[in-house]
C-alpha cells in the first residue's frame, strides 16, 4: 500500500504516474479538500487546469460520490482551541467538525493574556496602514503592519506567553515575509521566531500564530487573498492563540473576509492597533 498525505496538494498527473508504476498497489490518500490545491504556474483559465493540475483528492472525492472508491471522513480535530475551531467550522465545513480537545487543555496562552473575550483566544487587530508593491515581483509589503507585528511578538516573548520556537508569523505575501524575517533576525530576542507564507505551512501547526494580510487596497477581484482554501489553511495553524492583522475597512469589501470579521465582532474579538499593549 502507498499512503499519500496532504493529498489535496498532489496533482493528478503525479498520481497517474504512480498508478502506471504500481498498477496493482492499493493507495490510501489523506487530505482535506477544503485546503490548498497543487501549485501551477499555468493561468487558471488554461485547459491544463481541467485535468493536469487538478488535486487528485478532489478527483477521488468526486469519484467516491459516484461509488467508484471508498471515502472516510475524519471529522474530529485535536489541533485548535475549540473557540478557534469555530471560525473555520462555520466558514468552510458547515459546522460538521467536532473538537476532540477541551478548552482547558488549549488555554495556557489564553490565561496569560487579556483577550476581549476571556473564553476566545483569537483577535482581529485593525492596523490602519497602506501597503506597497514590491519592485521585483507581484507581491506586496506593509511597513506599519510589520512594525505592529514586531511589537506584538516582543510583548508575547517578554511576558513569557510563548517561546520563540513555538511562535510563528504567517504571511499571505512573500515580500512581507522576507522583510519581516530580516527585521526579526536583527534582534536576539526575536531571531528564532519563524516567518512563513500561508502556502508553505499547510500541514504545520504552532502554539501561537500571527497572521498578516498586508494588502490594504483591492481590485474588483482578488483571487489570491480571497481563495477560501488559502484562508482556511491560514486560520487553522494555531493551537492556542491566533492574531489576525489587517485593514478592517477594506477587508470587509472582500468575500470570506467580511464573514471572518463579522465572526470576530460577534465573539468580541476586535482590537485596534493601539490596543496591543492592553493584551498584557
Amino acid at each position: 500500500m502507498i499512503i499519500i498525505d496532504e493529498s489535496s496538494q498532489h496533482p493528478e498527473y503525479n498520481f497517474l504516474t504512480l498508478l502506471s508504476i504500481f498498477p496493482k498497489t492499493r493507495f490510501c490518500l489523506i487530505g482535506d479538500d477544503k485546503q490548498l490545491t497543487p501549485y501551477s504556474s499555468a493561468p487558471s483559465e488554461s485547459k491544463i487546469t481541467s485535468i493536469g493540475r487538478r488535486s487528485v483528492l478532489d478527483v477521488l472525492v468526486n469519484q467516491a460520490a459516484l461509488g467508484s472508491c471508498n471515502l472516510s471522513k475524519l471529522l474530529t480535530t485535536f489541533r485548535c482551541h475549540p473557540s478557534i475551531l469555530e471560525l473555520p467550522n462555520e466558514l468552510f465545513y458547515s459546522k460538521t467538525l467536532i473538537s476532540g480537545c477541551s478548552a482547558e487543555s488549549k488555554s495556557s496562552v489564553l490565561k496569560k493574556l487579556k483577550f476581549p473575550n476571556p473564553h476566545n483566544p483569537m483577535a482581529f487587530i485593525d492596523v490602519k496602514s497602506t501597503h506597497y508593491k514590491s519592485e521585483n515581483s507581484l507581491s506586496c509589503g506593509n511597513d506599519k503592519e510589520r512594525d505592529k507585528c514586531v511589537e506584538l511578538i516582543k510583548l508575547l516573548l517578554k511576558n513569557e506567553c510563548v517561546t520563540a520556537q513555538n511562535l510563528a508569523v504567517v504571511s499571505f505575501y512573500a515580500e512581507q515575509r522576507m522583510r519581516l524575517s530580516e527585521d526579526l533576525k536583527k534582534d536576539e530576542i526575536t531571531k528564532e521566531v519563524r516567518v512563513n507564507t500561508v502556502d508553505s505551512v499547510q500541514g504545520a501547526e504552532f502554539e501561537v500564530v500571527i497572521l498578516l494580510t498586508t494588502k490594504t487596497a483591492f481590485a474588483k477581484k482578488e483571487p489570491f487573498l480571497t481563495n477560501p482554501n488559502r484562508i482556511n489553511v491560514a486560520i487553522t495553524r494555531a493551537k492556542h492563540a491566533l492574531f489576525i492583522m489587517g485593514r478592517e475597512l477594506t477587508l470587509r469589501s472582500l468575500p470570506v473576509w467580511r464573514d471572518l470579521i463579522a465572526f470576530c465582532e460577534k465573539n468580541a474579538g476586535m482590537l485596534g492597533e493601539k490596543d496591543i499593549p492592553q493584551l498584557f
